[in-house]
């Protein structure tokens, strides 16, 4: 018999009890044995494809070359703890549980770009978006014709970065906004993984 099956939380004396926590009845036991056998013949099998498919829909963004895919696997994951500690029999802190719920916050942040994108925008609204081409060189870097080329140099511009000084502004500018970012990021992934680190042996039913 499965151990959630089983499991009856106290809740003290002044609570009633339901008639679910005493298993010596036997239509207690009927109910829960004609569960077992429902779940042996039909529902973890229902759960295993129901897994399959949710991780299914996140592997088709996995590479393995790409480490930032861990992230949509691991909220995934993180998502469907908190759902079975929250359907399960155990009790759990707050702290806990809120734990878990910022790591899930921490983890789609750092999966998704756009979360630290804002200051971009402010630098495009002020400069212009960035434009682009790419320049056919020789190997002195010199330009060439394309037939002549030996390789491409990619140079961008924006519209309003329209002298020496100004496109120089704007590359320092741009450049503190990457570091930033980076910073942000770095800060986000450390408050991650430490609370993964402090939390993962008290997330369990």
């Amino acid at each position: 018999m499965r151990d959630h099956i089983v499991k009856a939380i106290n809740l003290g004396e002044d609570k009633k009890e339901s008639w679910w926590t005493n298993y010596d009845r036997p239509w207690v036991k009927l109910w829960y044995w004609l569960e077992e056998v429902w779940w042996t013949i039909v529902g973890k099998h229902i759960n295993y494809l129901t897994k399959v498919f949710s991780y299914a829909k996140v592997l088709r963004r996995d590479y393995d070359f790409d480490a930032h895919s861990l992230y949509p696997l691991l909220s995934l994951k993180l998502k469907r703890i908190e759902k079975a500690l929250l359907k399960g029999c155990s009790i759990h802190e707050k702290k806990d549980m809120q734990a878990l719920r910022i790591c899930i916050k921490l983890c789609d942040r750092l999966d998704d770009d756009e979360t630290y994108d804002k200051w971009r925008i402010r630098h495009d609204k002020k400069w212009g978006e960035l434009e682009s081409t790419t320049v056919p060189v020789d190997v002195m870097g010199n330009t060439v014709s394309e037939k002549d080329a030996n390789y491409f140099r990619w140079d961008s511009w924006r519209a309003r970065a329209n002298t020496p000084e100004l496109k120089e502004q704007e590359r320092q500018e741009m450049r503190a906004g990457f570091i930033l970012e980076e910073k942000i990021k770095l800060r986000e992934r450390k408050w991650f993984f430490n609370i993964l680190a402090e939390k993962i042996p008290y997330w369990w039913d």
